[in-house]
């Protein structure tokens, strides 16, 4: 249920334990900075005696090892396609102005990607090298490693792929299939679709869709007819 409340008191609290009721649902117990002053509670209580709020979760966990790995190729790509070759550019130089960009289309503070600072979250690491994946895409920028591999936002990066007409497996020139991999119940008005190269698709014919699937670890996107004719509409 949803309900809409004015002036809302914001408090940061910690989570210091999690139980199951007997419906099955989670109960957590939460501790205050501060507490909350009894007519502030009822103040928010609708006409049932109902209170409700709003629980956001911070994301506390450091950008991995891993994560880090992936912005440094995606980067040194970024500086190999860059200029005439002799790479003008450098890492660390594309590196701030691409975290400029991002902080600033995100409304966040600036980050560093360093594990000693602490100040980049799991988070915040996998939207930037979202970010990055999408800057790529977009301007041609040739990956060392595949795609598929670098993706933190698996479904996101196959609809990009899709609207930019490059093959969901190696980001060369493709088109839109219809394919089977999901095993969704066909619907009418629902299309099941991906951007493959004439290479991938002969393979995913040749050993069908779902072996295709699991053998390059992607999957087809599901749409309804509006969203499939905006697609086709957009090239």
């Amino acid at each position: 249920m949803e309900t809409k409340i004015e002036n809302a008191t914001n408090i940061l609290s910690k989570v210091t334990g999690s139980v199951f009721n007997k419906e099955g649902q989670q109960q957590l117990l939460i501790t205050l900075d501060e507490p909350i002053i009894g007519y502030q509670l009822e103040r928010y209580t609708n006409s049932k005696g109902e209170l409700y709020g709003e629980f956001t979760l911070f994301d506390n966990r450091i950008i991995t090892v891993h994560q880090r790995k992936k912005i440094h190729a995606i980067l040194s790509d970024i500086v190999n396609s860059s200029g005439d070759g002799k790479n003008a550019y450098d890492i660390k130089s594309i590196k701030e102005d691409m975290k400029l960009i991002f902080c600033k289309s995100k409304g966040i503070d600036e980050f560093s990607t360093s594990e000693l600072t602490g100040d980049c979250t799991v988070t915040v690491a996998s939207e930037f090298i979202t970010f990055l994946l999408d800057f790529c895409l977009e301007y041609g920028v040739p990956l060392s490693d595949p795609p598929i591999e670098l993706a933190e936002d698996l479904k996101h990066q196959l609809i990009m792929c899709l609207y930019e007409r490059k093959c969901a497996v190696c980001w060369q020139p493709g088109m839109v299939h219809k394919v089977t991999t999901t095993g969704a119940k066909k619907i009418p008005g629902r299309h099941e679709v991906m951007c493959l190269c004439s290479n991938h698709y002969q393979e995913a014919e040749s050993i069908g869709h779902k072996s295709f699937a699991d053998k390059q670890h992607v999957l087809g996107i599901l749409m309804n007819q509006e969203q499939f004719m905006k697609l086709k509409n957009t090239r």
